[in-house]
């Protein structure tokens, strides 16, 4: 169970006096998920959902983001960030790419090269 659904469920049995142990028994899961889930509120909720998606979104591009990095290994996740808003008409945060392109460099093994600026 994920998403909103589970989020509200949390709520709601909060809510109406349930304990976080209680809570994850009768929802069958994790205690820390319920934690994580307590006290947020459901616009911290929404934004946070969001930013997944956001990440998944990039999974999408993944290959694509993959050969920009061997191509160009001066590449910054500003630049990442740019090509797609360019190229794909996408509309995402820098932070998001740079959390993501950080993630694909270690991933992959892709040292980023300092560009030798002055030159």
């Amino acid at each position: 169970m994920k998403g909103f659904k589970m989020y509200k469920q949390i709520q709601q049995l909060k809510e109406i006096g349930f304990t976080r142990s209680r809570t994850a028994k009768q929802l069958n899961i994790n205690r820390e998920t319920v934690t994580r889930y307590w006290n947020m509120t459901a616009d911290e909720f929404a934004k946070q959902l969001y930013s997944i998606n956001r990440e998944l979104l990039l999974s999408n591009y993944e290959e694509i983001i993959i050969n920009w990095l061997k191509q160009y290994p001066t590449m910054t996740a500003a630049q990442v960030c740019d090509w797609l808003k360019e190229h794909y008409k996408e509309d995402i945060k820098e932070r998001t790419v740079s959390r993501y392109v950080k993630g694909l460099r270690e991933e992959y093994n892709l040292k980023k090269i300092q560009s030798s600026q002055g030159l």
